[in-house]
């Protein structure tokens, strides 16, 4: 007779799975270092040997954000008689869930040496694979995180908590490239889709503001994030040099004109006089890495690199969106958000429509216009209707916002964010559902007489993590606005588009998403985002087909530019000199 087996438990941490706990400096080693004291490390450290470690440490915490890199340094410096005394620090320090290779921390010294040390050091030759360089990293960015006390206070402890998880959130590579080129590239240019006066011309905003056509910069985009993606096993990879490459080869691959790239790269690209006159005061701020956002590329001399793979990702698609509307006008940015909304309206309900044949004994119900009191009104975007259960989505093209909420860690601009991400959209929806039960109407598609229970799923731009009783202390105020007074018929899910996308995903395996939405409201991970959820309760996904038609056809287009460029041995590298100034990369 077979036994039955236990299903292992696994437990479930409040901070939730992209929160990451830094090292403690002052706690490993028994003494705390004044900022007078810190500045001075990082005035007699070399830029330039220090930048393209941190590059390779950040890469591998994306591969494997567990100690394994730091393991692997410790035991080649134990092999060399390096750092004894500091590795005996960290190996009696050491525990679960707290990570030196931080990734947080990591950037936050890039600011640190980009303000304090020597910028003649910029261009210094690397000690390449020299493992006690990785262990200088370590020891500059650990000693930050004690610099970066967090207030006892609870309300700013979860605010952090917000900060933190969206900062380490997973941002997944090819829906984010494909999610790019179908929004800006294809909804964006349909005019016939949209009204005369909404219709924003972007691909033309882009050019004026950047002399780069939009199709170029995501072309170039994309390609940057294919060369330089890190793969492989993570205790190889940081001892290669993958990372690297040399700019004036690189660029004769991508076949754009000159001017083209030196703007493109002019974009991009880390300048240390530029940092030091605008951003030095990001010091200040833990969570503030605008700056690398929206220029996340390091050139010394001939080769450049990433500083953060994932920020060259993002600049395909917040950070475009940041380079487009920084430049304009309060009005023409208005109008510009209003159309951007529309656009991911239109993105959300392609990827159900193009989802729906892989529904079982359900129907996807589109946006309808339905008669309430002499007045004709719109319904929330889209639903999913099964046996017993409605999924009722709308779409929002709302964030947290960066610099007071994510950078600042402004408590009153958090509440108000919540409100615009999703108190005020549920208020709307709830209404919309309300008239759908307490009066019948013949336009509405819905027979409400046999819904048992009702989904209302707001999607939206922008991410939100956060400890456990972030999602409690929402979910108390949708209760005090009333919005729970339906009892056990509704309930409310935030989803970001990541998430949404992989909710796609499961809709094309077939799954019933209602009972993914109640199974996960009615665990121990409702308090949980989404994506934590089906991390947690190892609920198996993949891209859905639709965004990796759409990612495949945008890549093949790019490889096969890249290759038809691709310069044979003979050929010169472009005429023009690229190379920068002493202390730019």
């Amino acid at each position: 007779m077979a036994r039955n087996k236990k299903k292992r438990r696994i437990n479930v941490p409040a901070t939730g799975i992209n929160l990451v706990v830094s090292a403690d400096y002052n706690e490993m080693m028994k003494y705390s270092l004044s900022e007078i004291e810190i500045i001075s490390h990082f005035r007699n450290a070399s830029i330039g040997n220090l930048l393209p470690a941190i590059s390779r440490l950040i890469a591998s915490f994306h591969m494997d954000n567990t100690d394994a890199v730091l393991n692997e340094v410790i035991i080649r410096c134990w092999e060399h008689g390096l750092h004894e005394e500091y590795i005996e620090r960290i190996l009696q320090y050491k525990r679960l869930n707290v990570i030196f290779n931080n990734r947080q921390m990591l950037l936050n010294a890039v600011k640190w040496l980009l303000v304090h040390a020597d910028a003649a050091t910029y261009n210094d030759v690397p000690e390449v694979n020299n493992p006690s360089t990785f262990m200088h990293c370590f020891y500059l960015s650990t000693m930050l995180s004690s610099f970066y006390r967090i207030s006892t206070d609870m309300e700013i402890i979860e605010l952090e908590s917000v900060q933190n998880g969206n900062f380490n959130r997973t941002v997944n590579y090819l829906h984010t490239v494909q999610r790019s080129i179908e929004c800006y590239l294809n909804i964006a240019s349909q005019k016939d889709r949209f009204q005369a006066k909404e219709y924003v011309d972007i691909a033309d905003l882009f050019y004026k503001s950047t002399g780069v056509n939009i199709r170029t910069y995501l072309f170039f985009m994309t390609a940057i994030n294919a060369s330089f993606f890190p793969s492989g096993n993570v205790r190889e990879f940081i001892w290669t040099n993958k990372m690297v490459n040399d700019v004036h080869k690189y660029v004769q691959y991508l076949g754009i004109e000159i001017d083209e790239i030196r703007k493109l790269f002019l974009m991009t690209t880390i300048s240390i006089e530029e940092f030091r006159e605008n951003f030095e005061k990001s010091t200040l701020h833990r969570w503030d890495f605008n700056y690398f956002r929206k220029k996340p590329i390091i050139r010394q001399g001939r080769i450049f690199y990433p500083l953060d793979s994932q920020f060259v990702l993002e600049n395909m698609w917040d950070g475009l969106y940041w380079r487009i509307i920084d430049g304009l006008s309060p009005e023409e940015a208005n109008k510009f958000r209003i159309f951007i909304g529309r656009i991911f309206e239109l993105y959300c309900h392609g990827l159900l429509v193009n989802a729906e044949s892989s529904l079982r004994k359900a129907r996807y119900i589109p946006e309808f216009q339905y008669k309430y009191a002499k007045n004709n009104l719109l319904s929330p975007d889209g639903f999913i209707q099964y046996r017993n259960d409605l999924l009722v989505f709308d779409y929002k093209a709302k964030r947290l916002n960066m610099q007071t909420t994510l950078v600042a860690g402004d408590i009153d601009s958090f509440e108000r964010d919540i409100s615009q991400l999703i108190i005020e959209p549920v208020k709307k929806v709830y209404a919309h559902i309300k008239r759908f039960i307490e009066t019948p109407l013949e336009s509405v598609p819905i027979d409400f007489t046999k819904v048992k229970k009702i989904h209302g799923v707001i999607v939206t731009q922008g991410s939100l993590s956060g400890v456990k009783i972030v999602y409690e202390r929402i979910e108390q105020r949708l209760r005090d606005e009333g919005l729970y007074d339906m009892g056990s018929l509704i309930e409310w899910h935030l989803l970001d588009v990541d998430e949404f996308e992989e909710l796609v995903s499961l809709m094309e395996q077939g799954c019933n998403l209602g009972n993914t939405f109640s199974q996960k409201a009615s665990s121990r991970y409702r308090y949980l985002s989404f994506h934590d959820y089906l991390a947690y309760a190892r609920r198996p996904h993949r891209p859905s087909c639709t965004a990796k038609k759409r990612f495949n056809e945008w890549l093949d287009y790019v490889i096969e530019v890249m290759e038809r460029n691709s310069p044979s041995e003979t050929n010169e590298r472009p005429e023009a000199d690229m190379k920068p100034q002493s202390s730019e990369p």
